[in-house]
C-alpha cells in the first residue's frame, strides 16, 4: 500500500511505523477521515521527528487526496 508519506526518504524505524500506519488509515477499510489520518501521522512524527513533522504534514495535506482510498 502506498500513499504520499511511503515515498518520503525512510529516516528511522519510527517514522517508518507512522507512515504504515498513515498508509492504514488512508485505506478503505480505516474508519478516520483523511484530515484525521494527516493529523495522527503529524502527531506520530511530531514525537520522533519534530523538524519533520510539519513538513510531512503539509505534503500529506496538499498531495494525499491522491492516494486516499475513499471518496
Amino acid at each position: 500500500m502506498n500513499s504520499f508519506c511511503s515515498f518520503f526518504p525512510r529516516i528511522t524505524t519510527a517514522g517508518e511505523t507512522c507512515c504504515e500506519q498513515h498508509d492504514k488509515n488512508y485505506s478503505r477499510d480505516s474508519v478516520v477521515t483523511r484530515k484525521e489520518a494527516d493529523q495522527i501521522l503529524f502527531l506520530c512524527m511530531q514525537v520522533r521527528h519534530p523538524y519533520l513533522a510539519p513538513v510531512m504534514y503539509l505534503g500529506v495535506r496538499l498531495f494525499g487526496w491522491i492516494f486516499y482510498k475513499r471518496p
